[in-house]
């Protein structure tokens, strides 16, 4: 499992092999690079309290999922995430707890 944080700088690119969240749309702002394919990451170790886009140079699909707010405080999907997709504006943000892959849930 490897997750990192990166300023904007880097946004726009995603390293082969990975998958890559932003931020914010067009892929800026805070940038989460994991390169795993069957694990559940948490995002509330990050900077990162929304996304907005991403690029999926895996070749699995990866989910988002936020955890309920109320009980029993499970969680639920809220993007999925296909492999080798990518978008630069969801249309909306995303408070995702975990990005998990290849049917993984938290």
């Amino acid at each position: 499992m490897v997750a990192a944080t990166t300023p904007a700088q880097a946004a726009g690119s995603c390293p082969s092999g990975n998958l890559c969240l932003w931020e914010g749309a067009n892929y800026s702002g805070i940038r989460v690079i994991s390169a795993s394919t069957n694990a559940c990451i948490s995002l509330s170790g990050t900077d990162m309290l929304y996304q907005r886009s991403y690029i999926s140079h895996l070749p699995v699909t990866a989910v988002l999922w936020q955890q309920h707010s109320y009980a029993p405080y499970d969680y639920f999907a809220v993007r999925t995430l296909p492999a080798g997709g990518f978008s630069s504006d969801f249309g909306t943000w995303y408070g995702a707890d975990y990005v998990c892959t290849n049917g993984k849930t938290p």
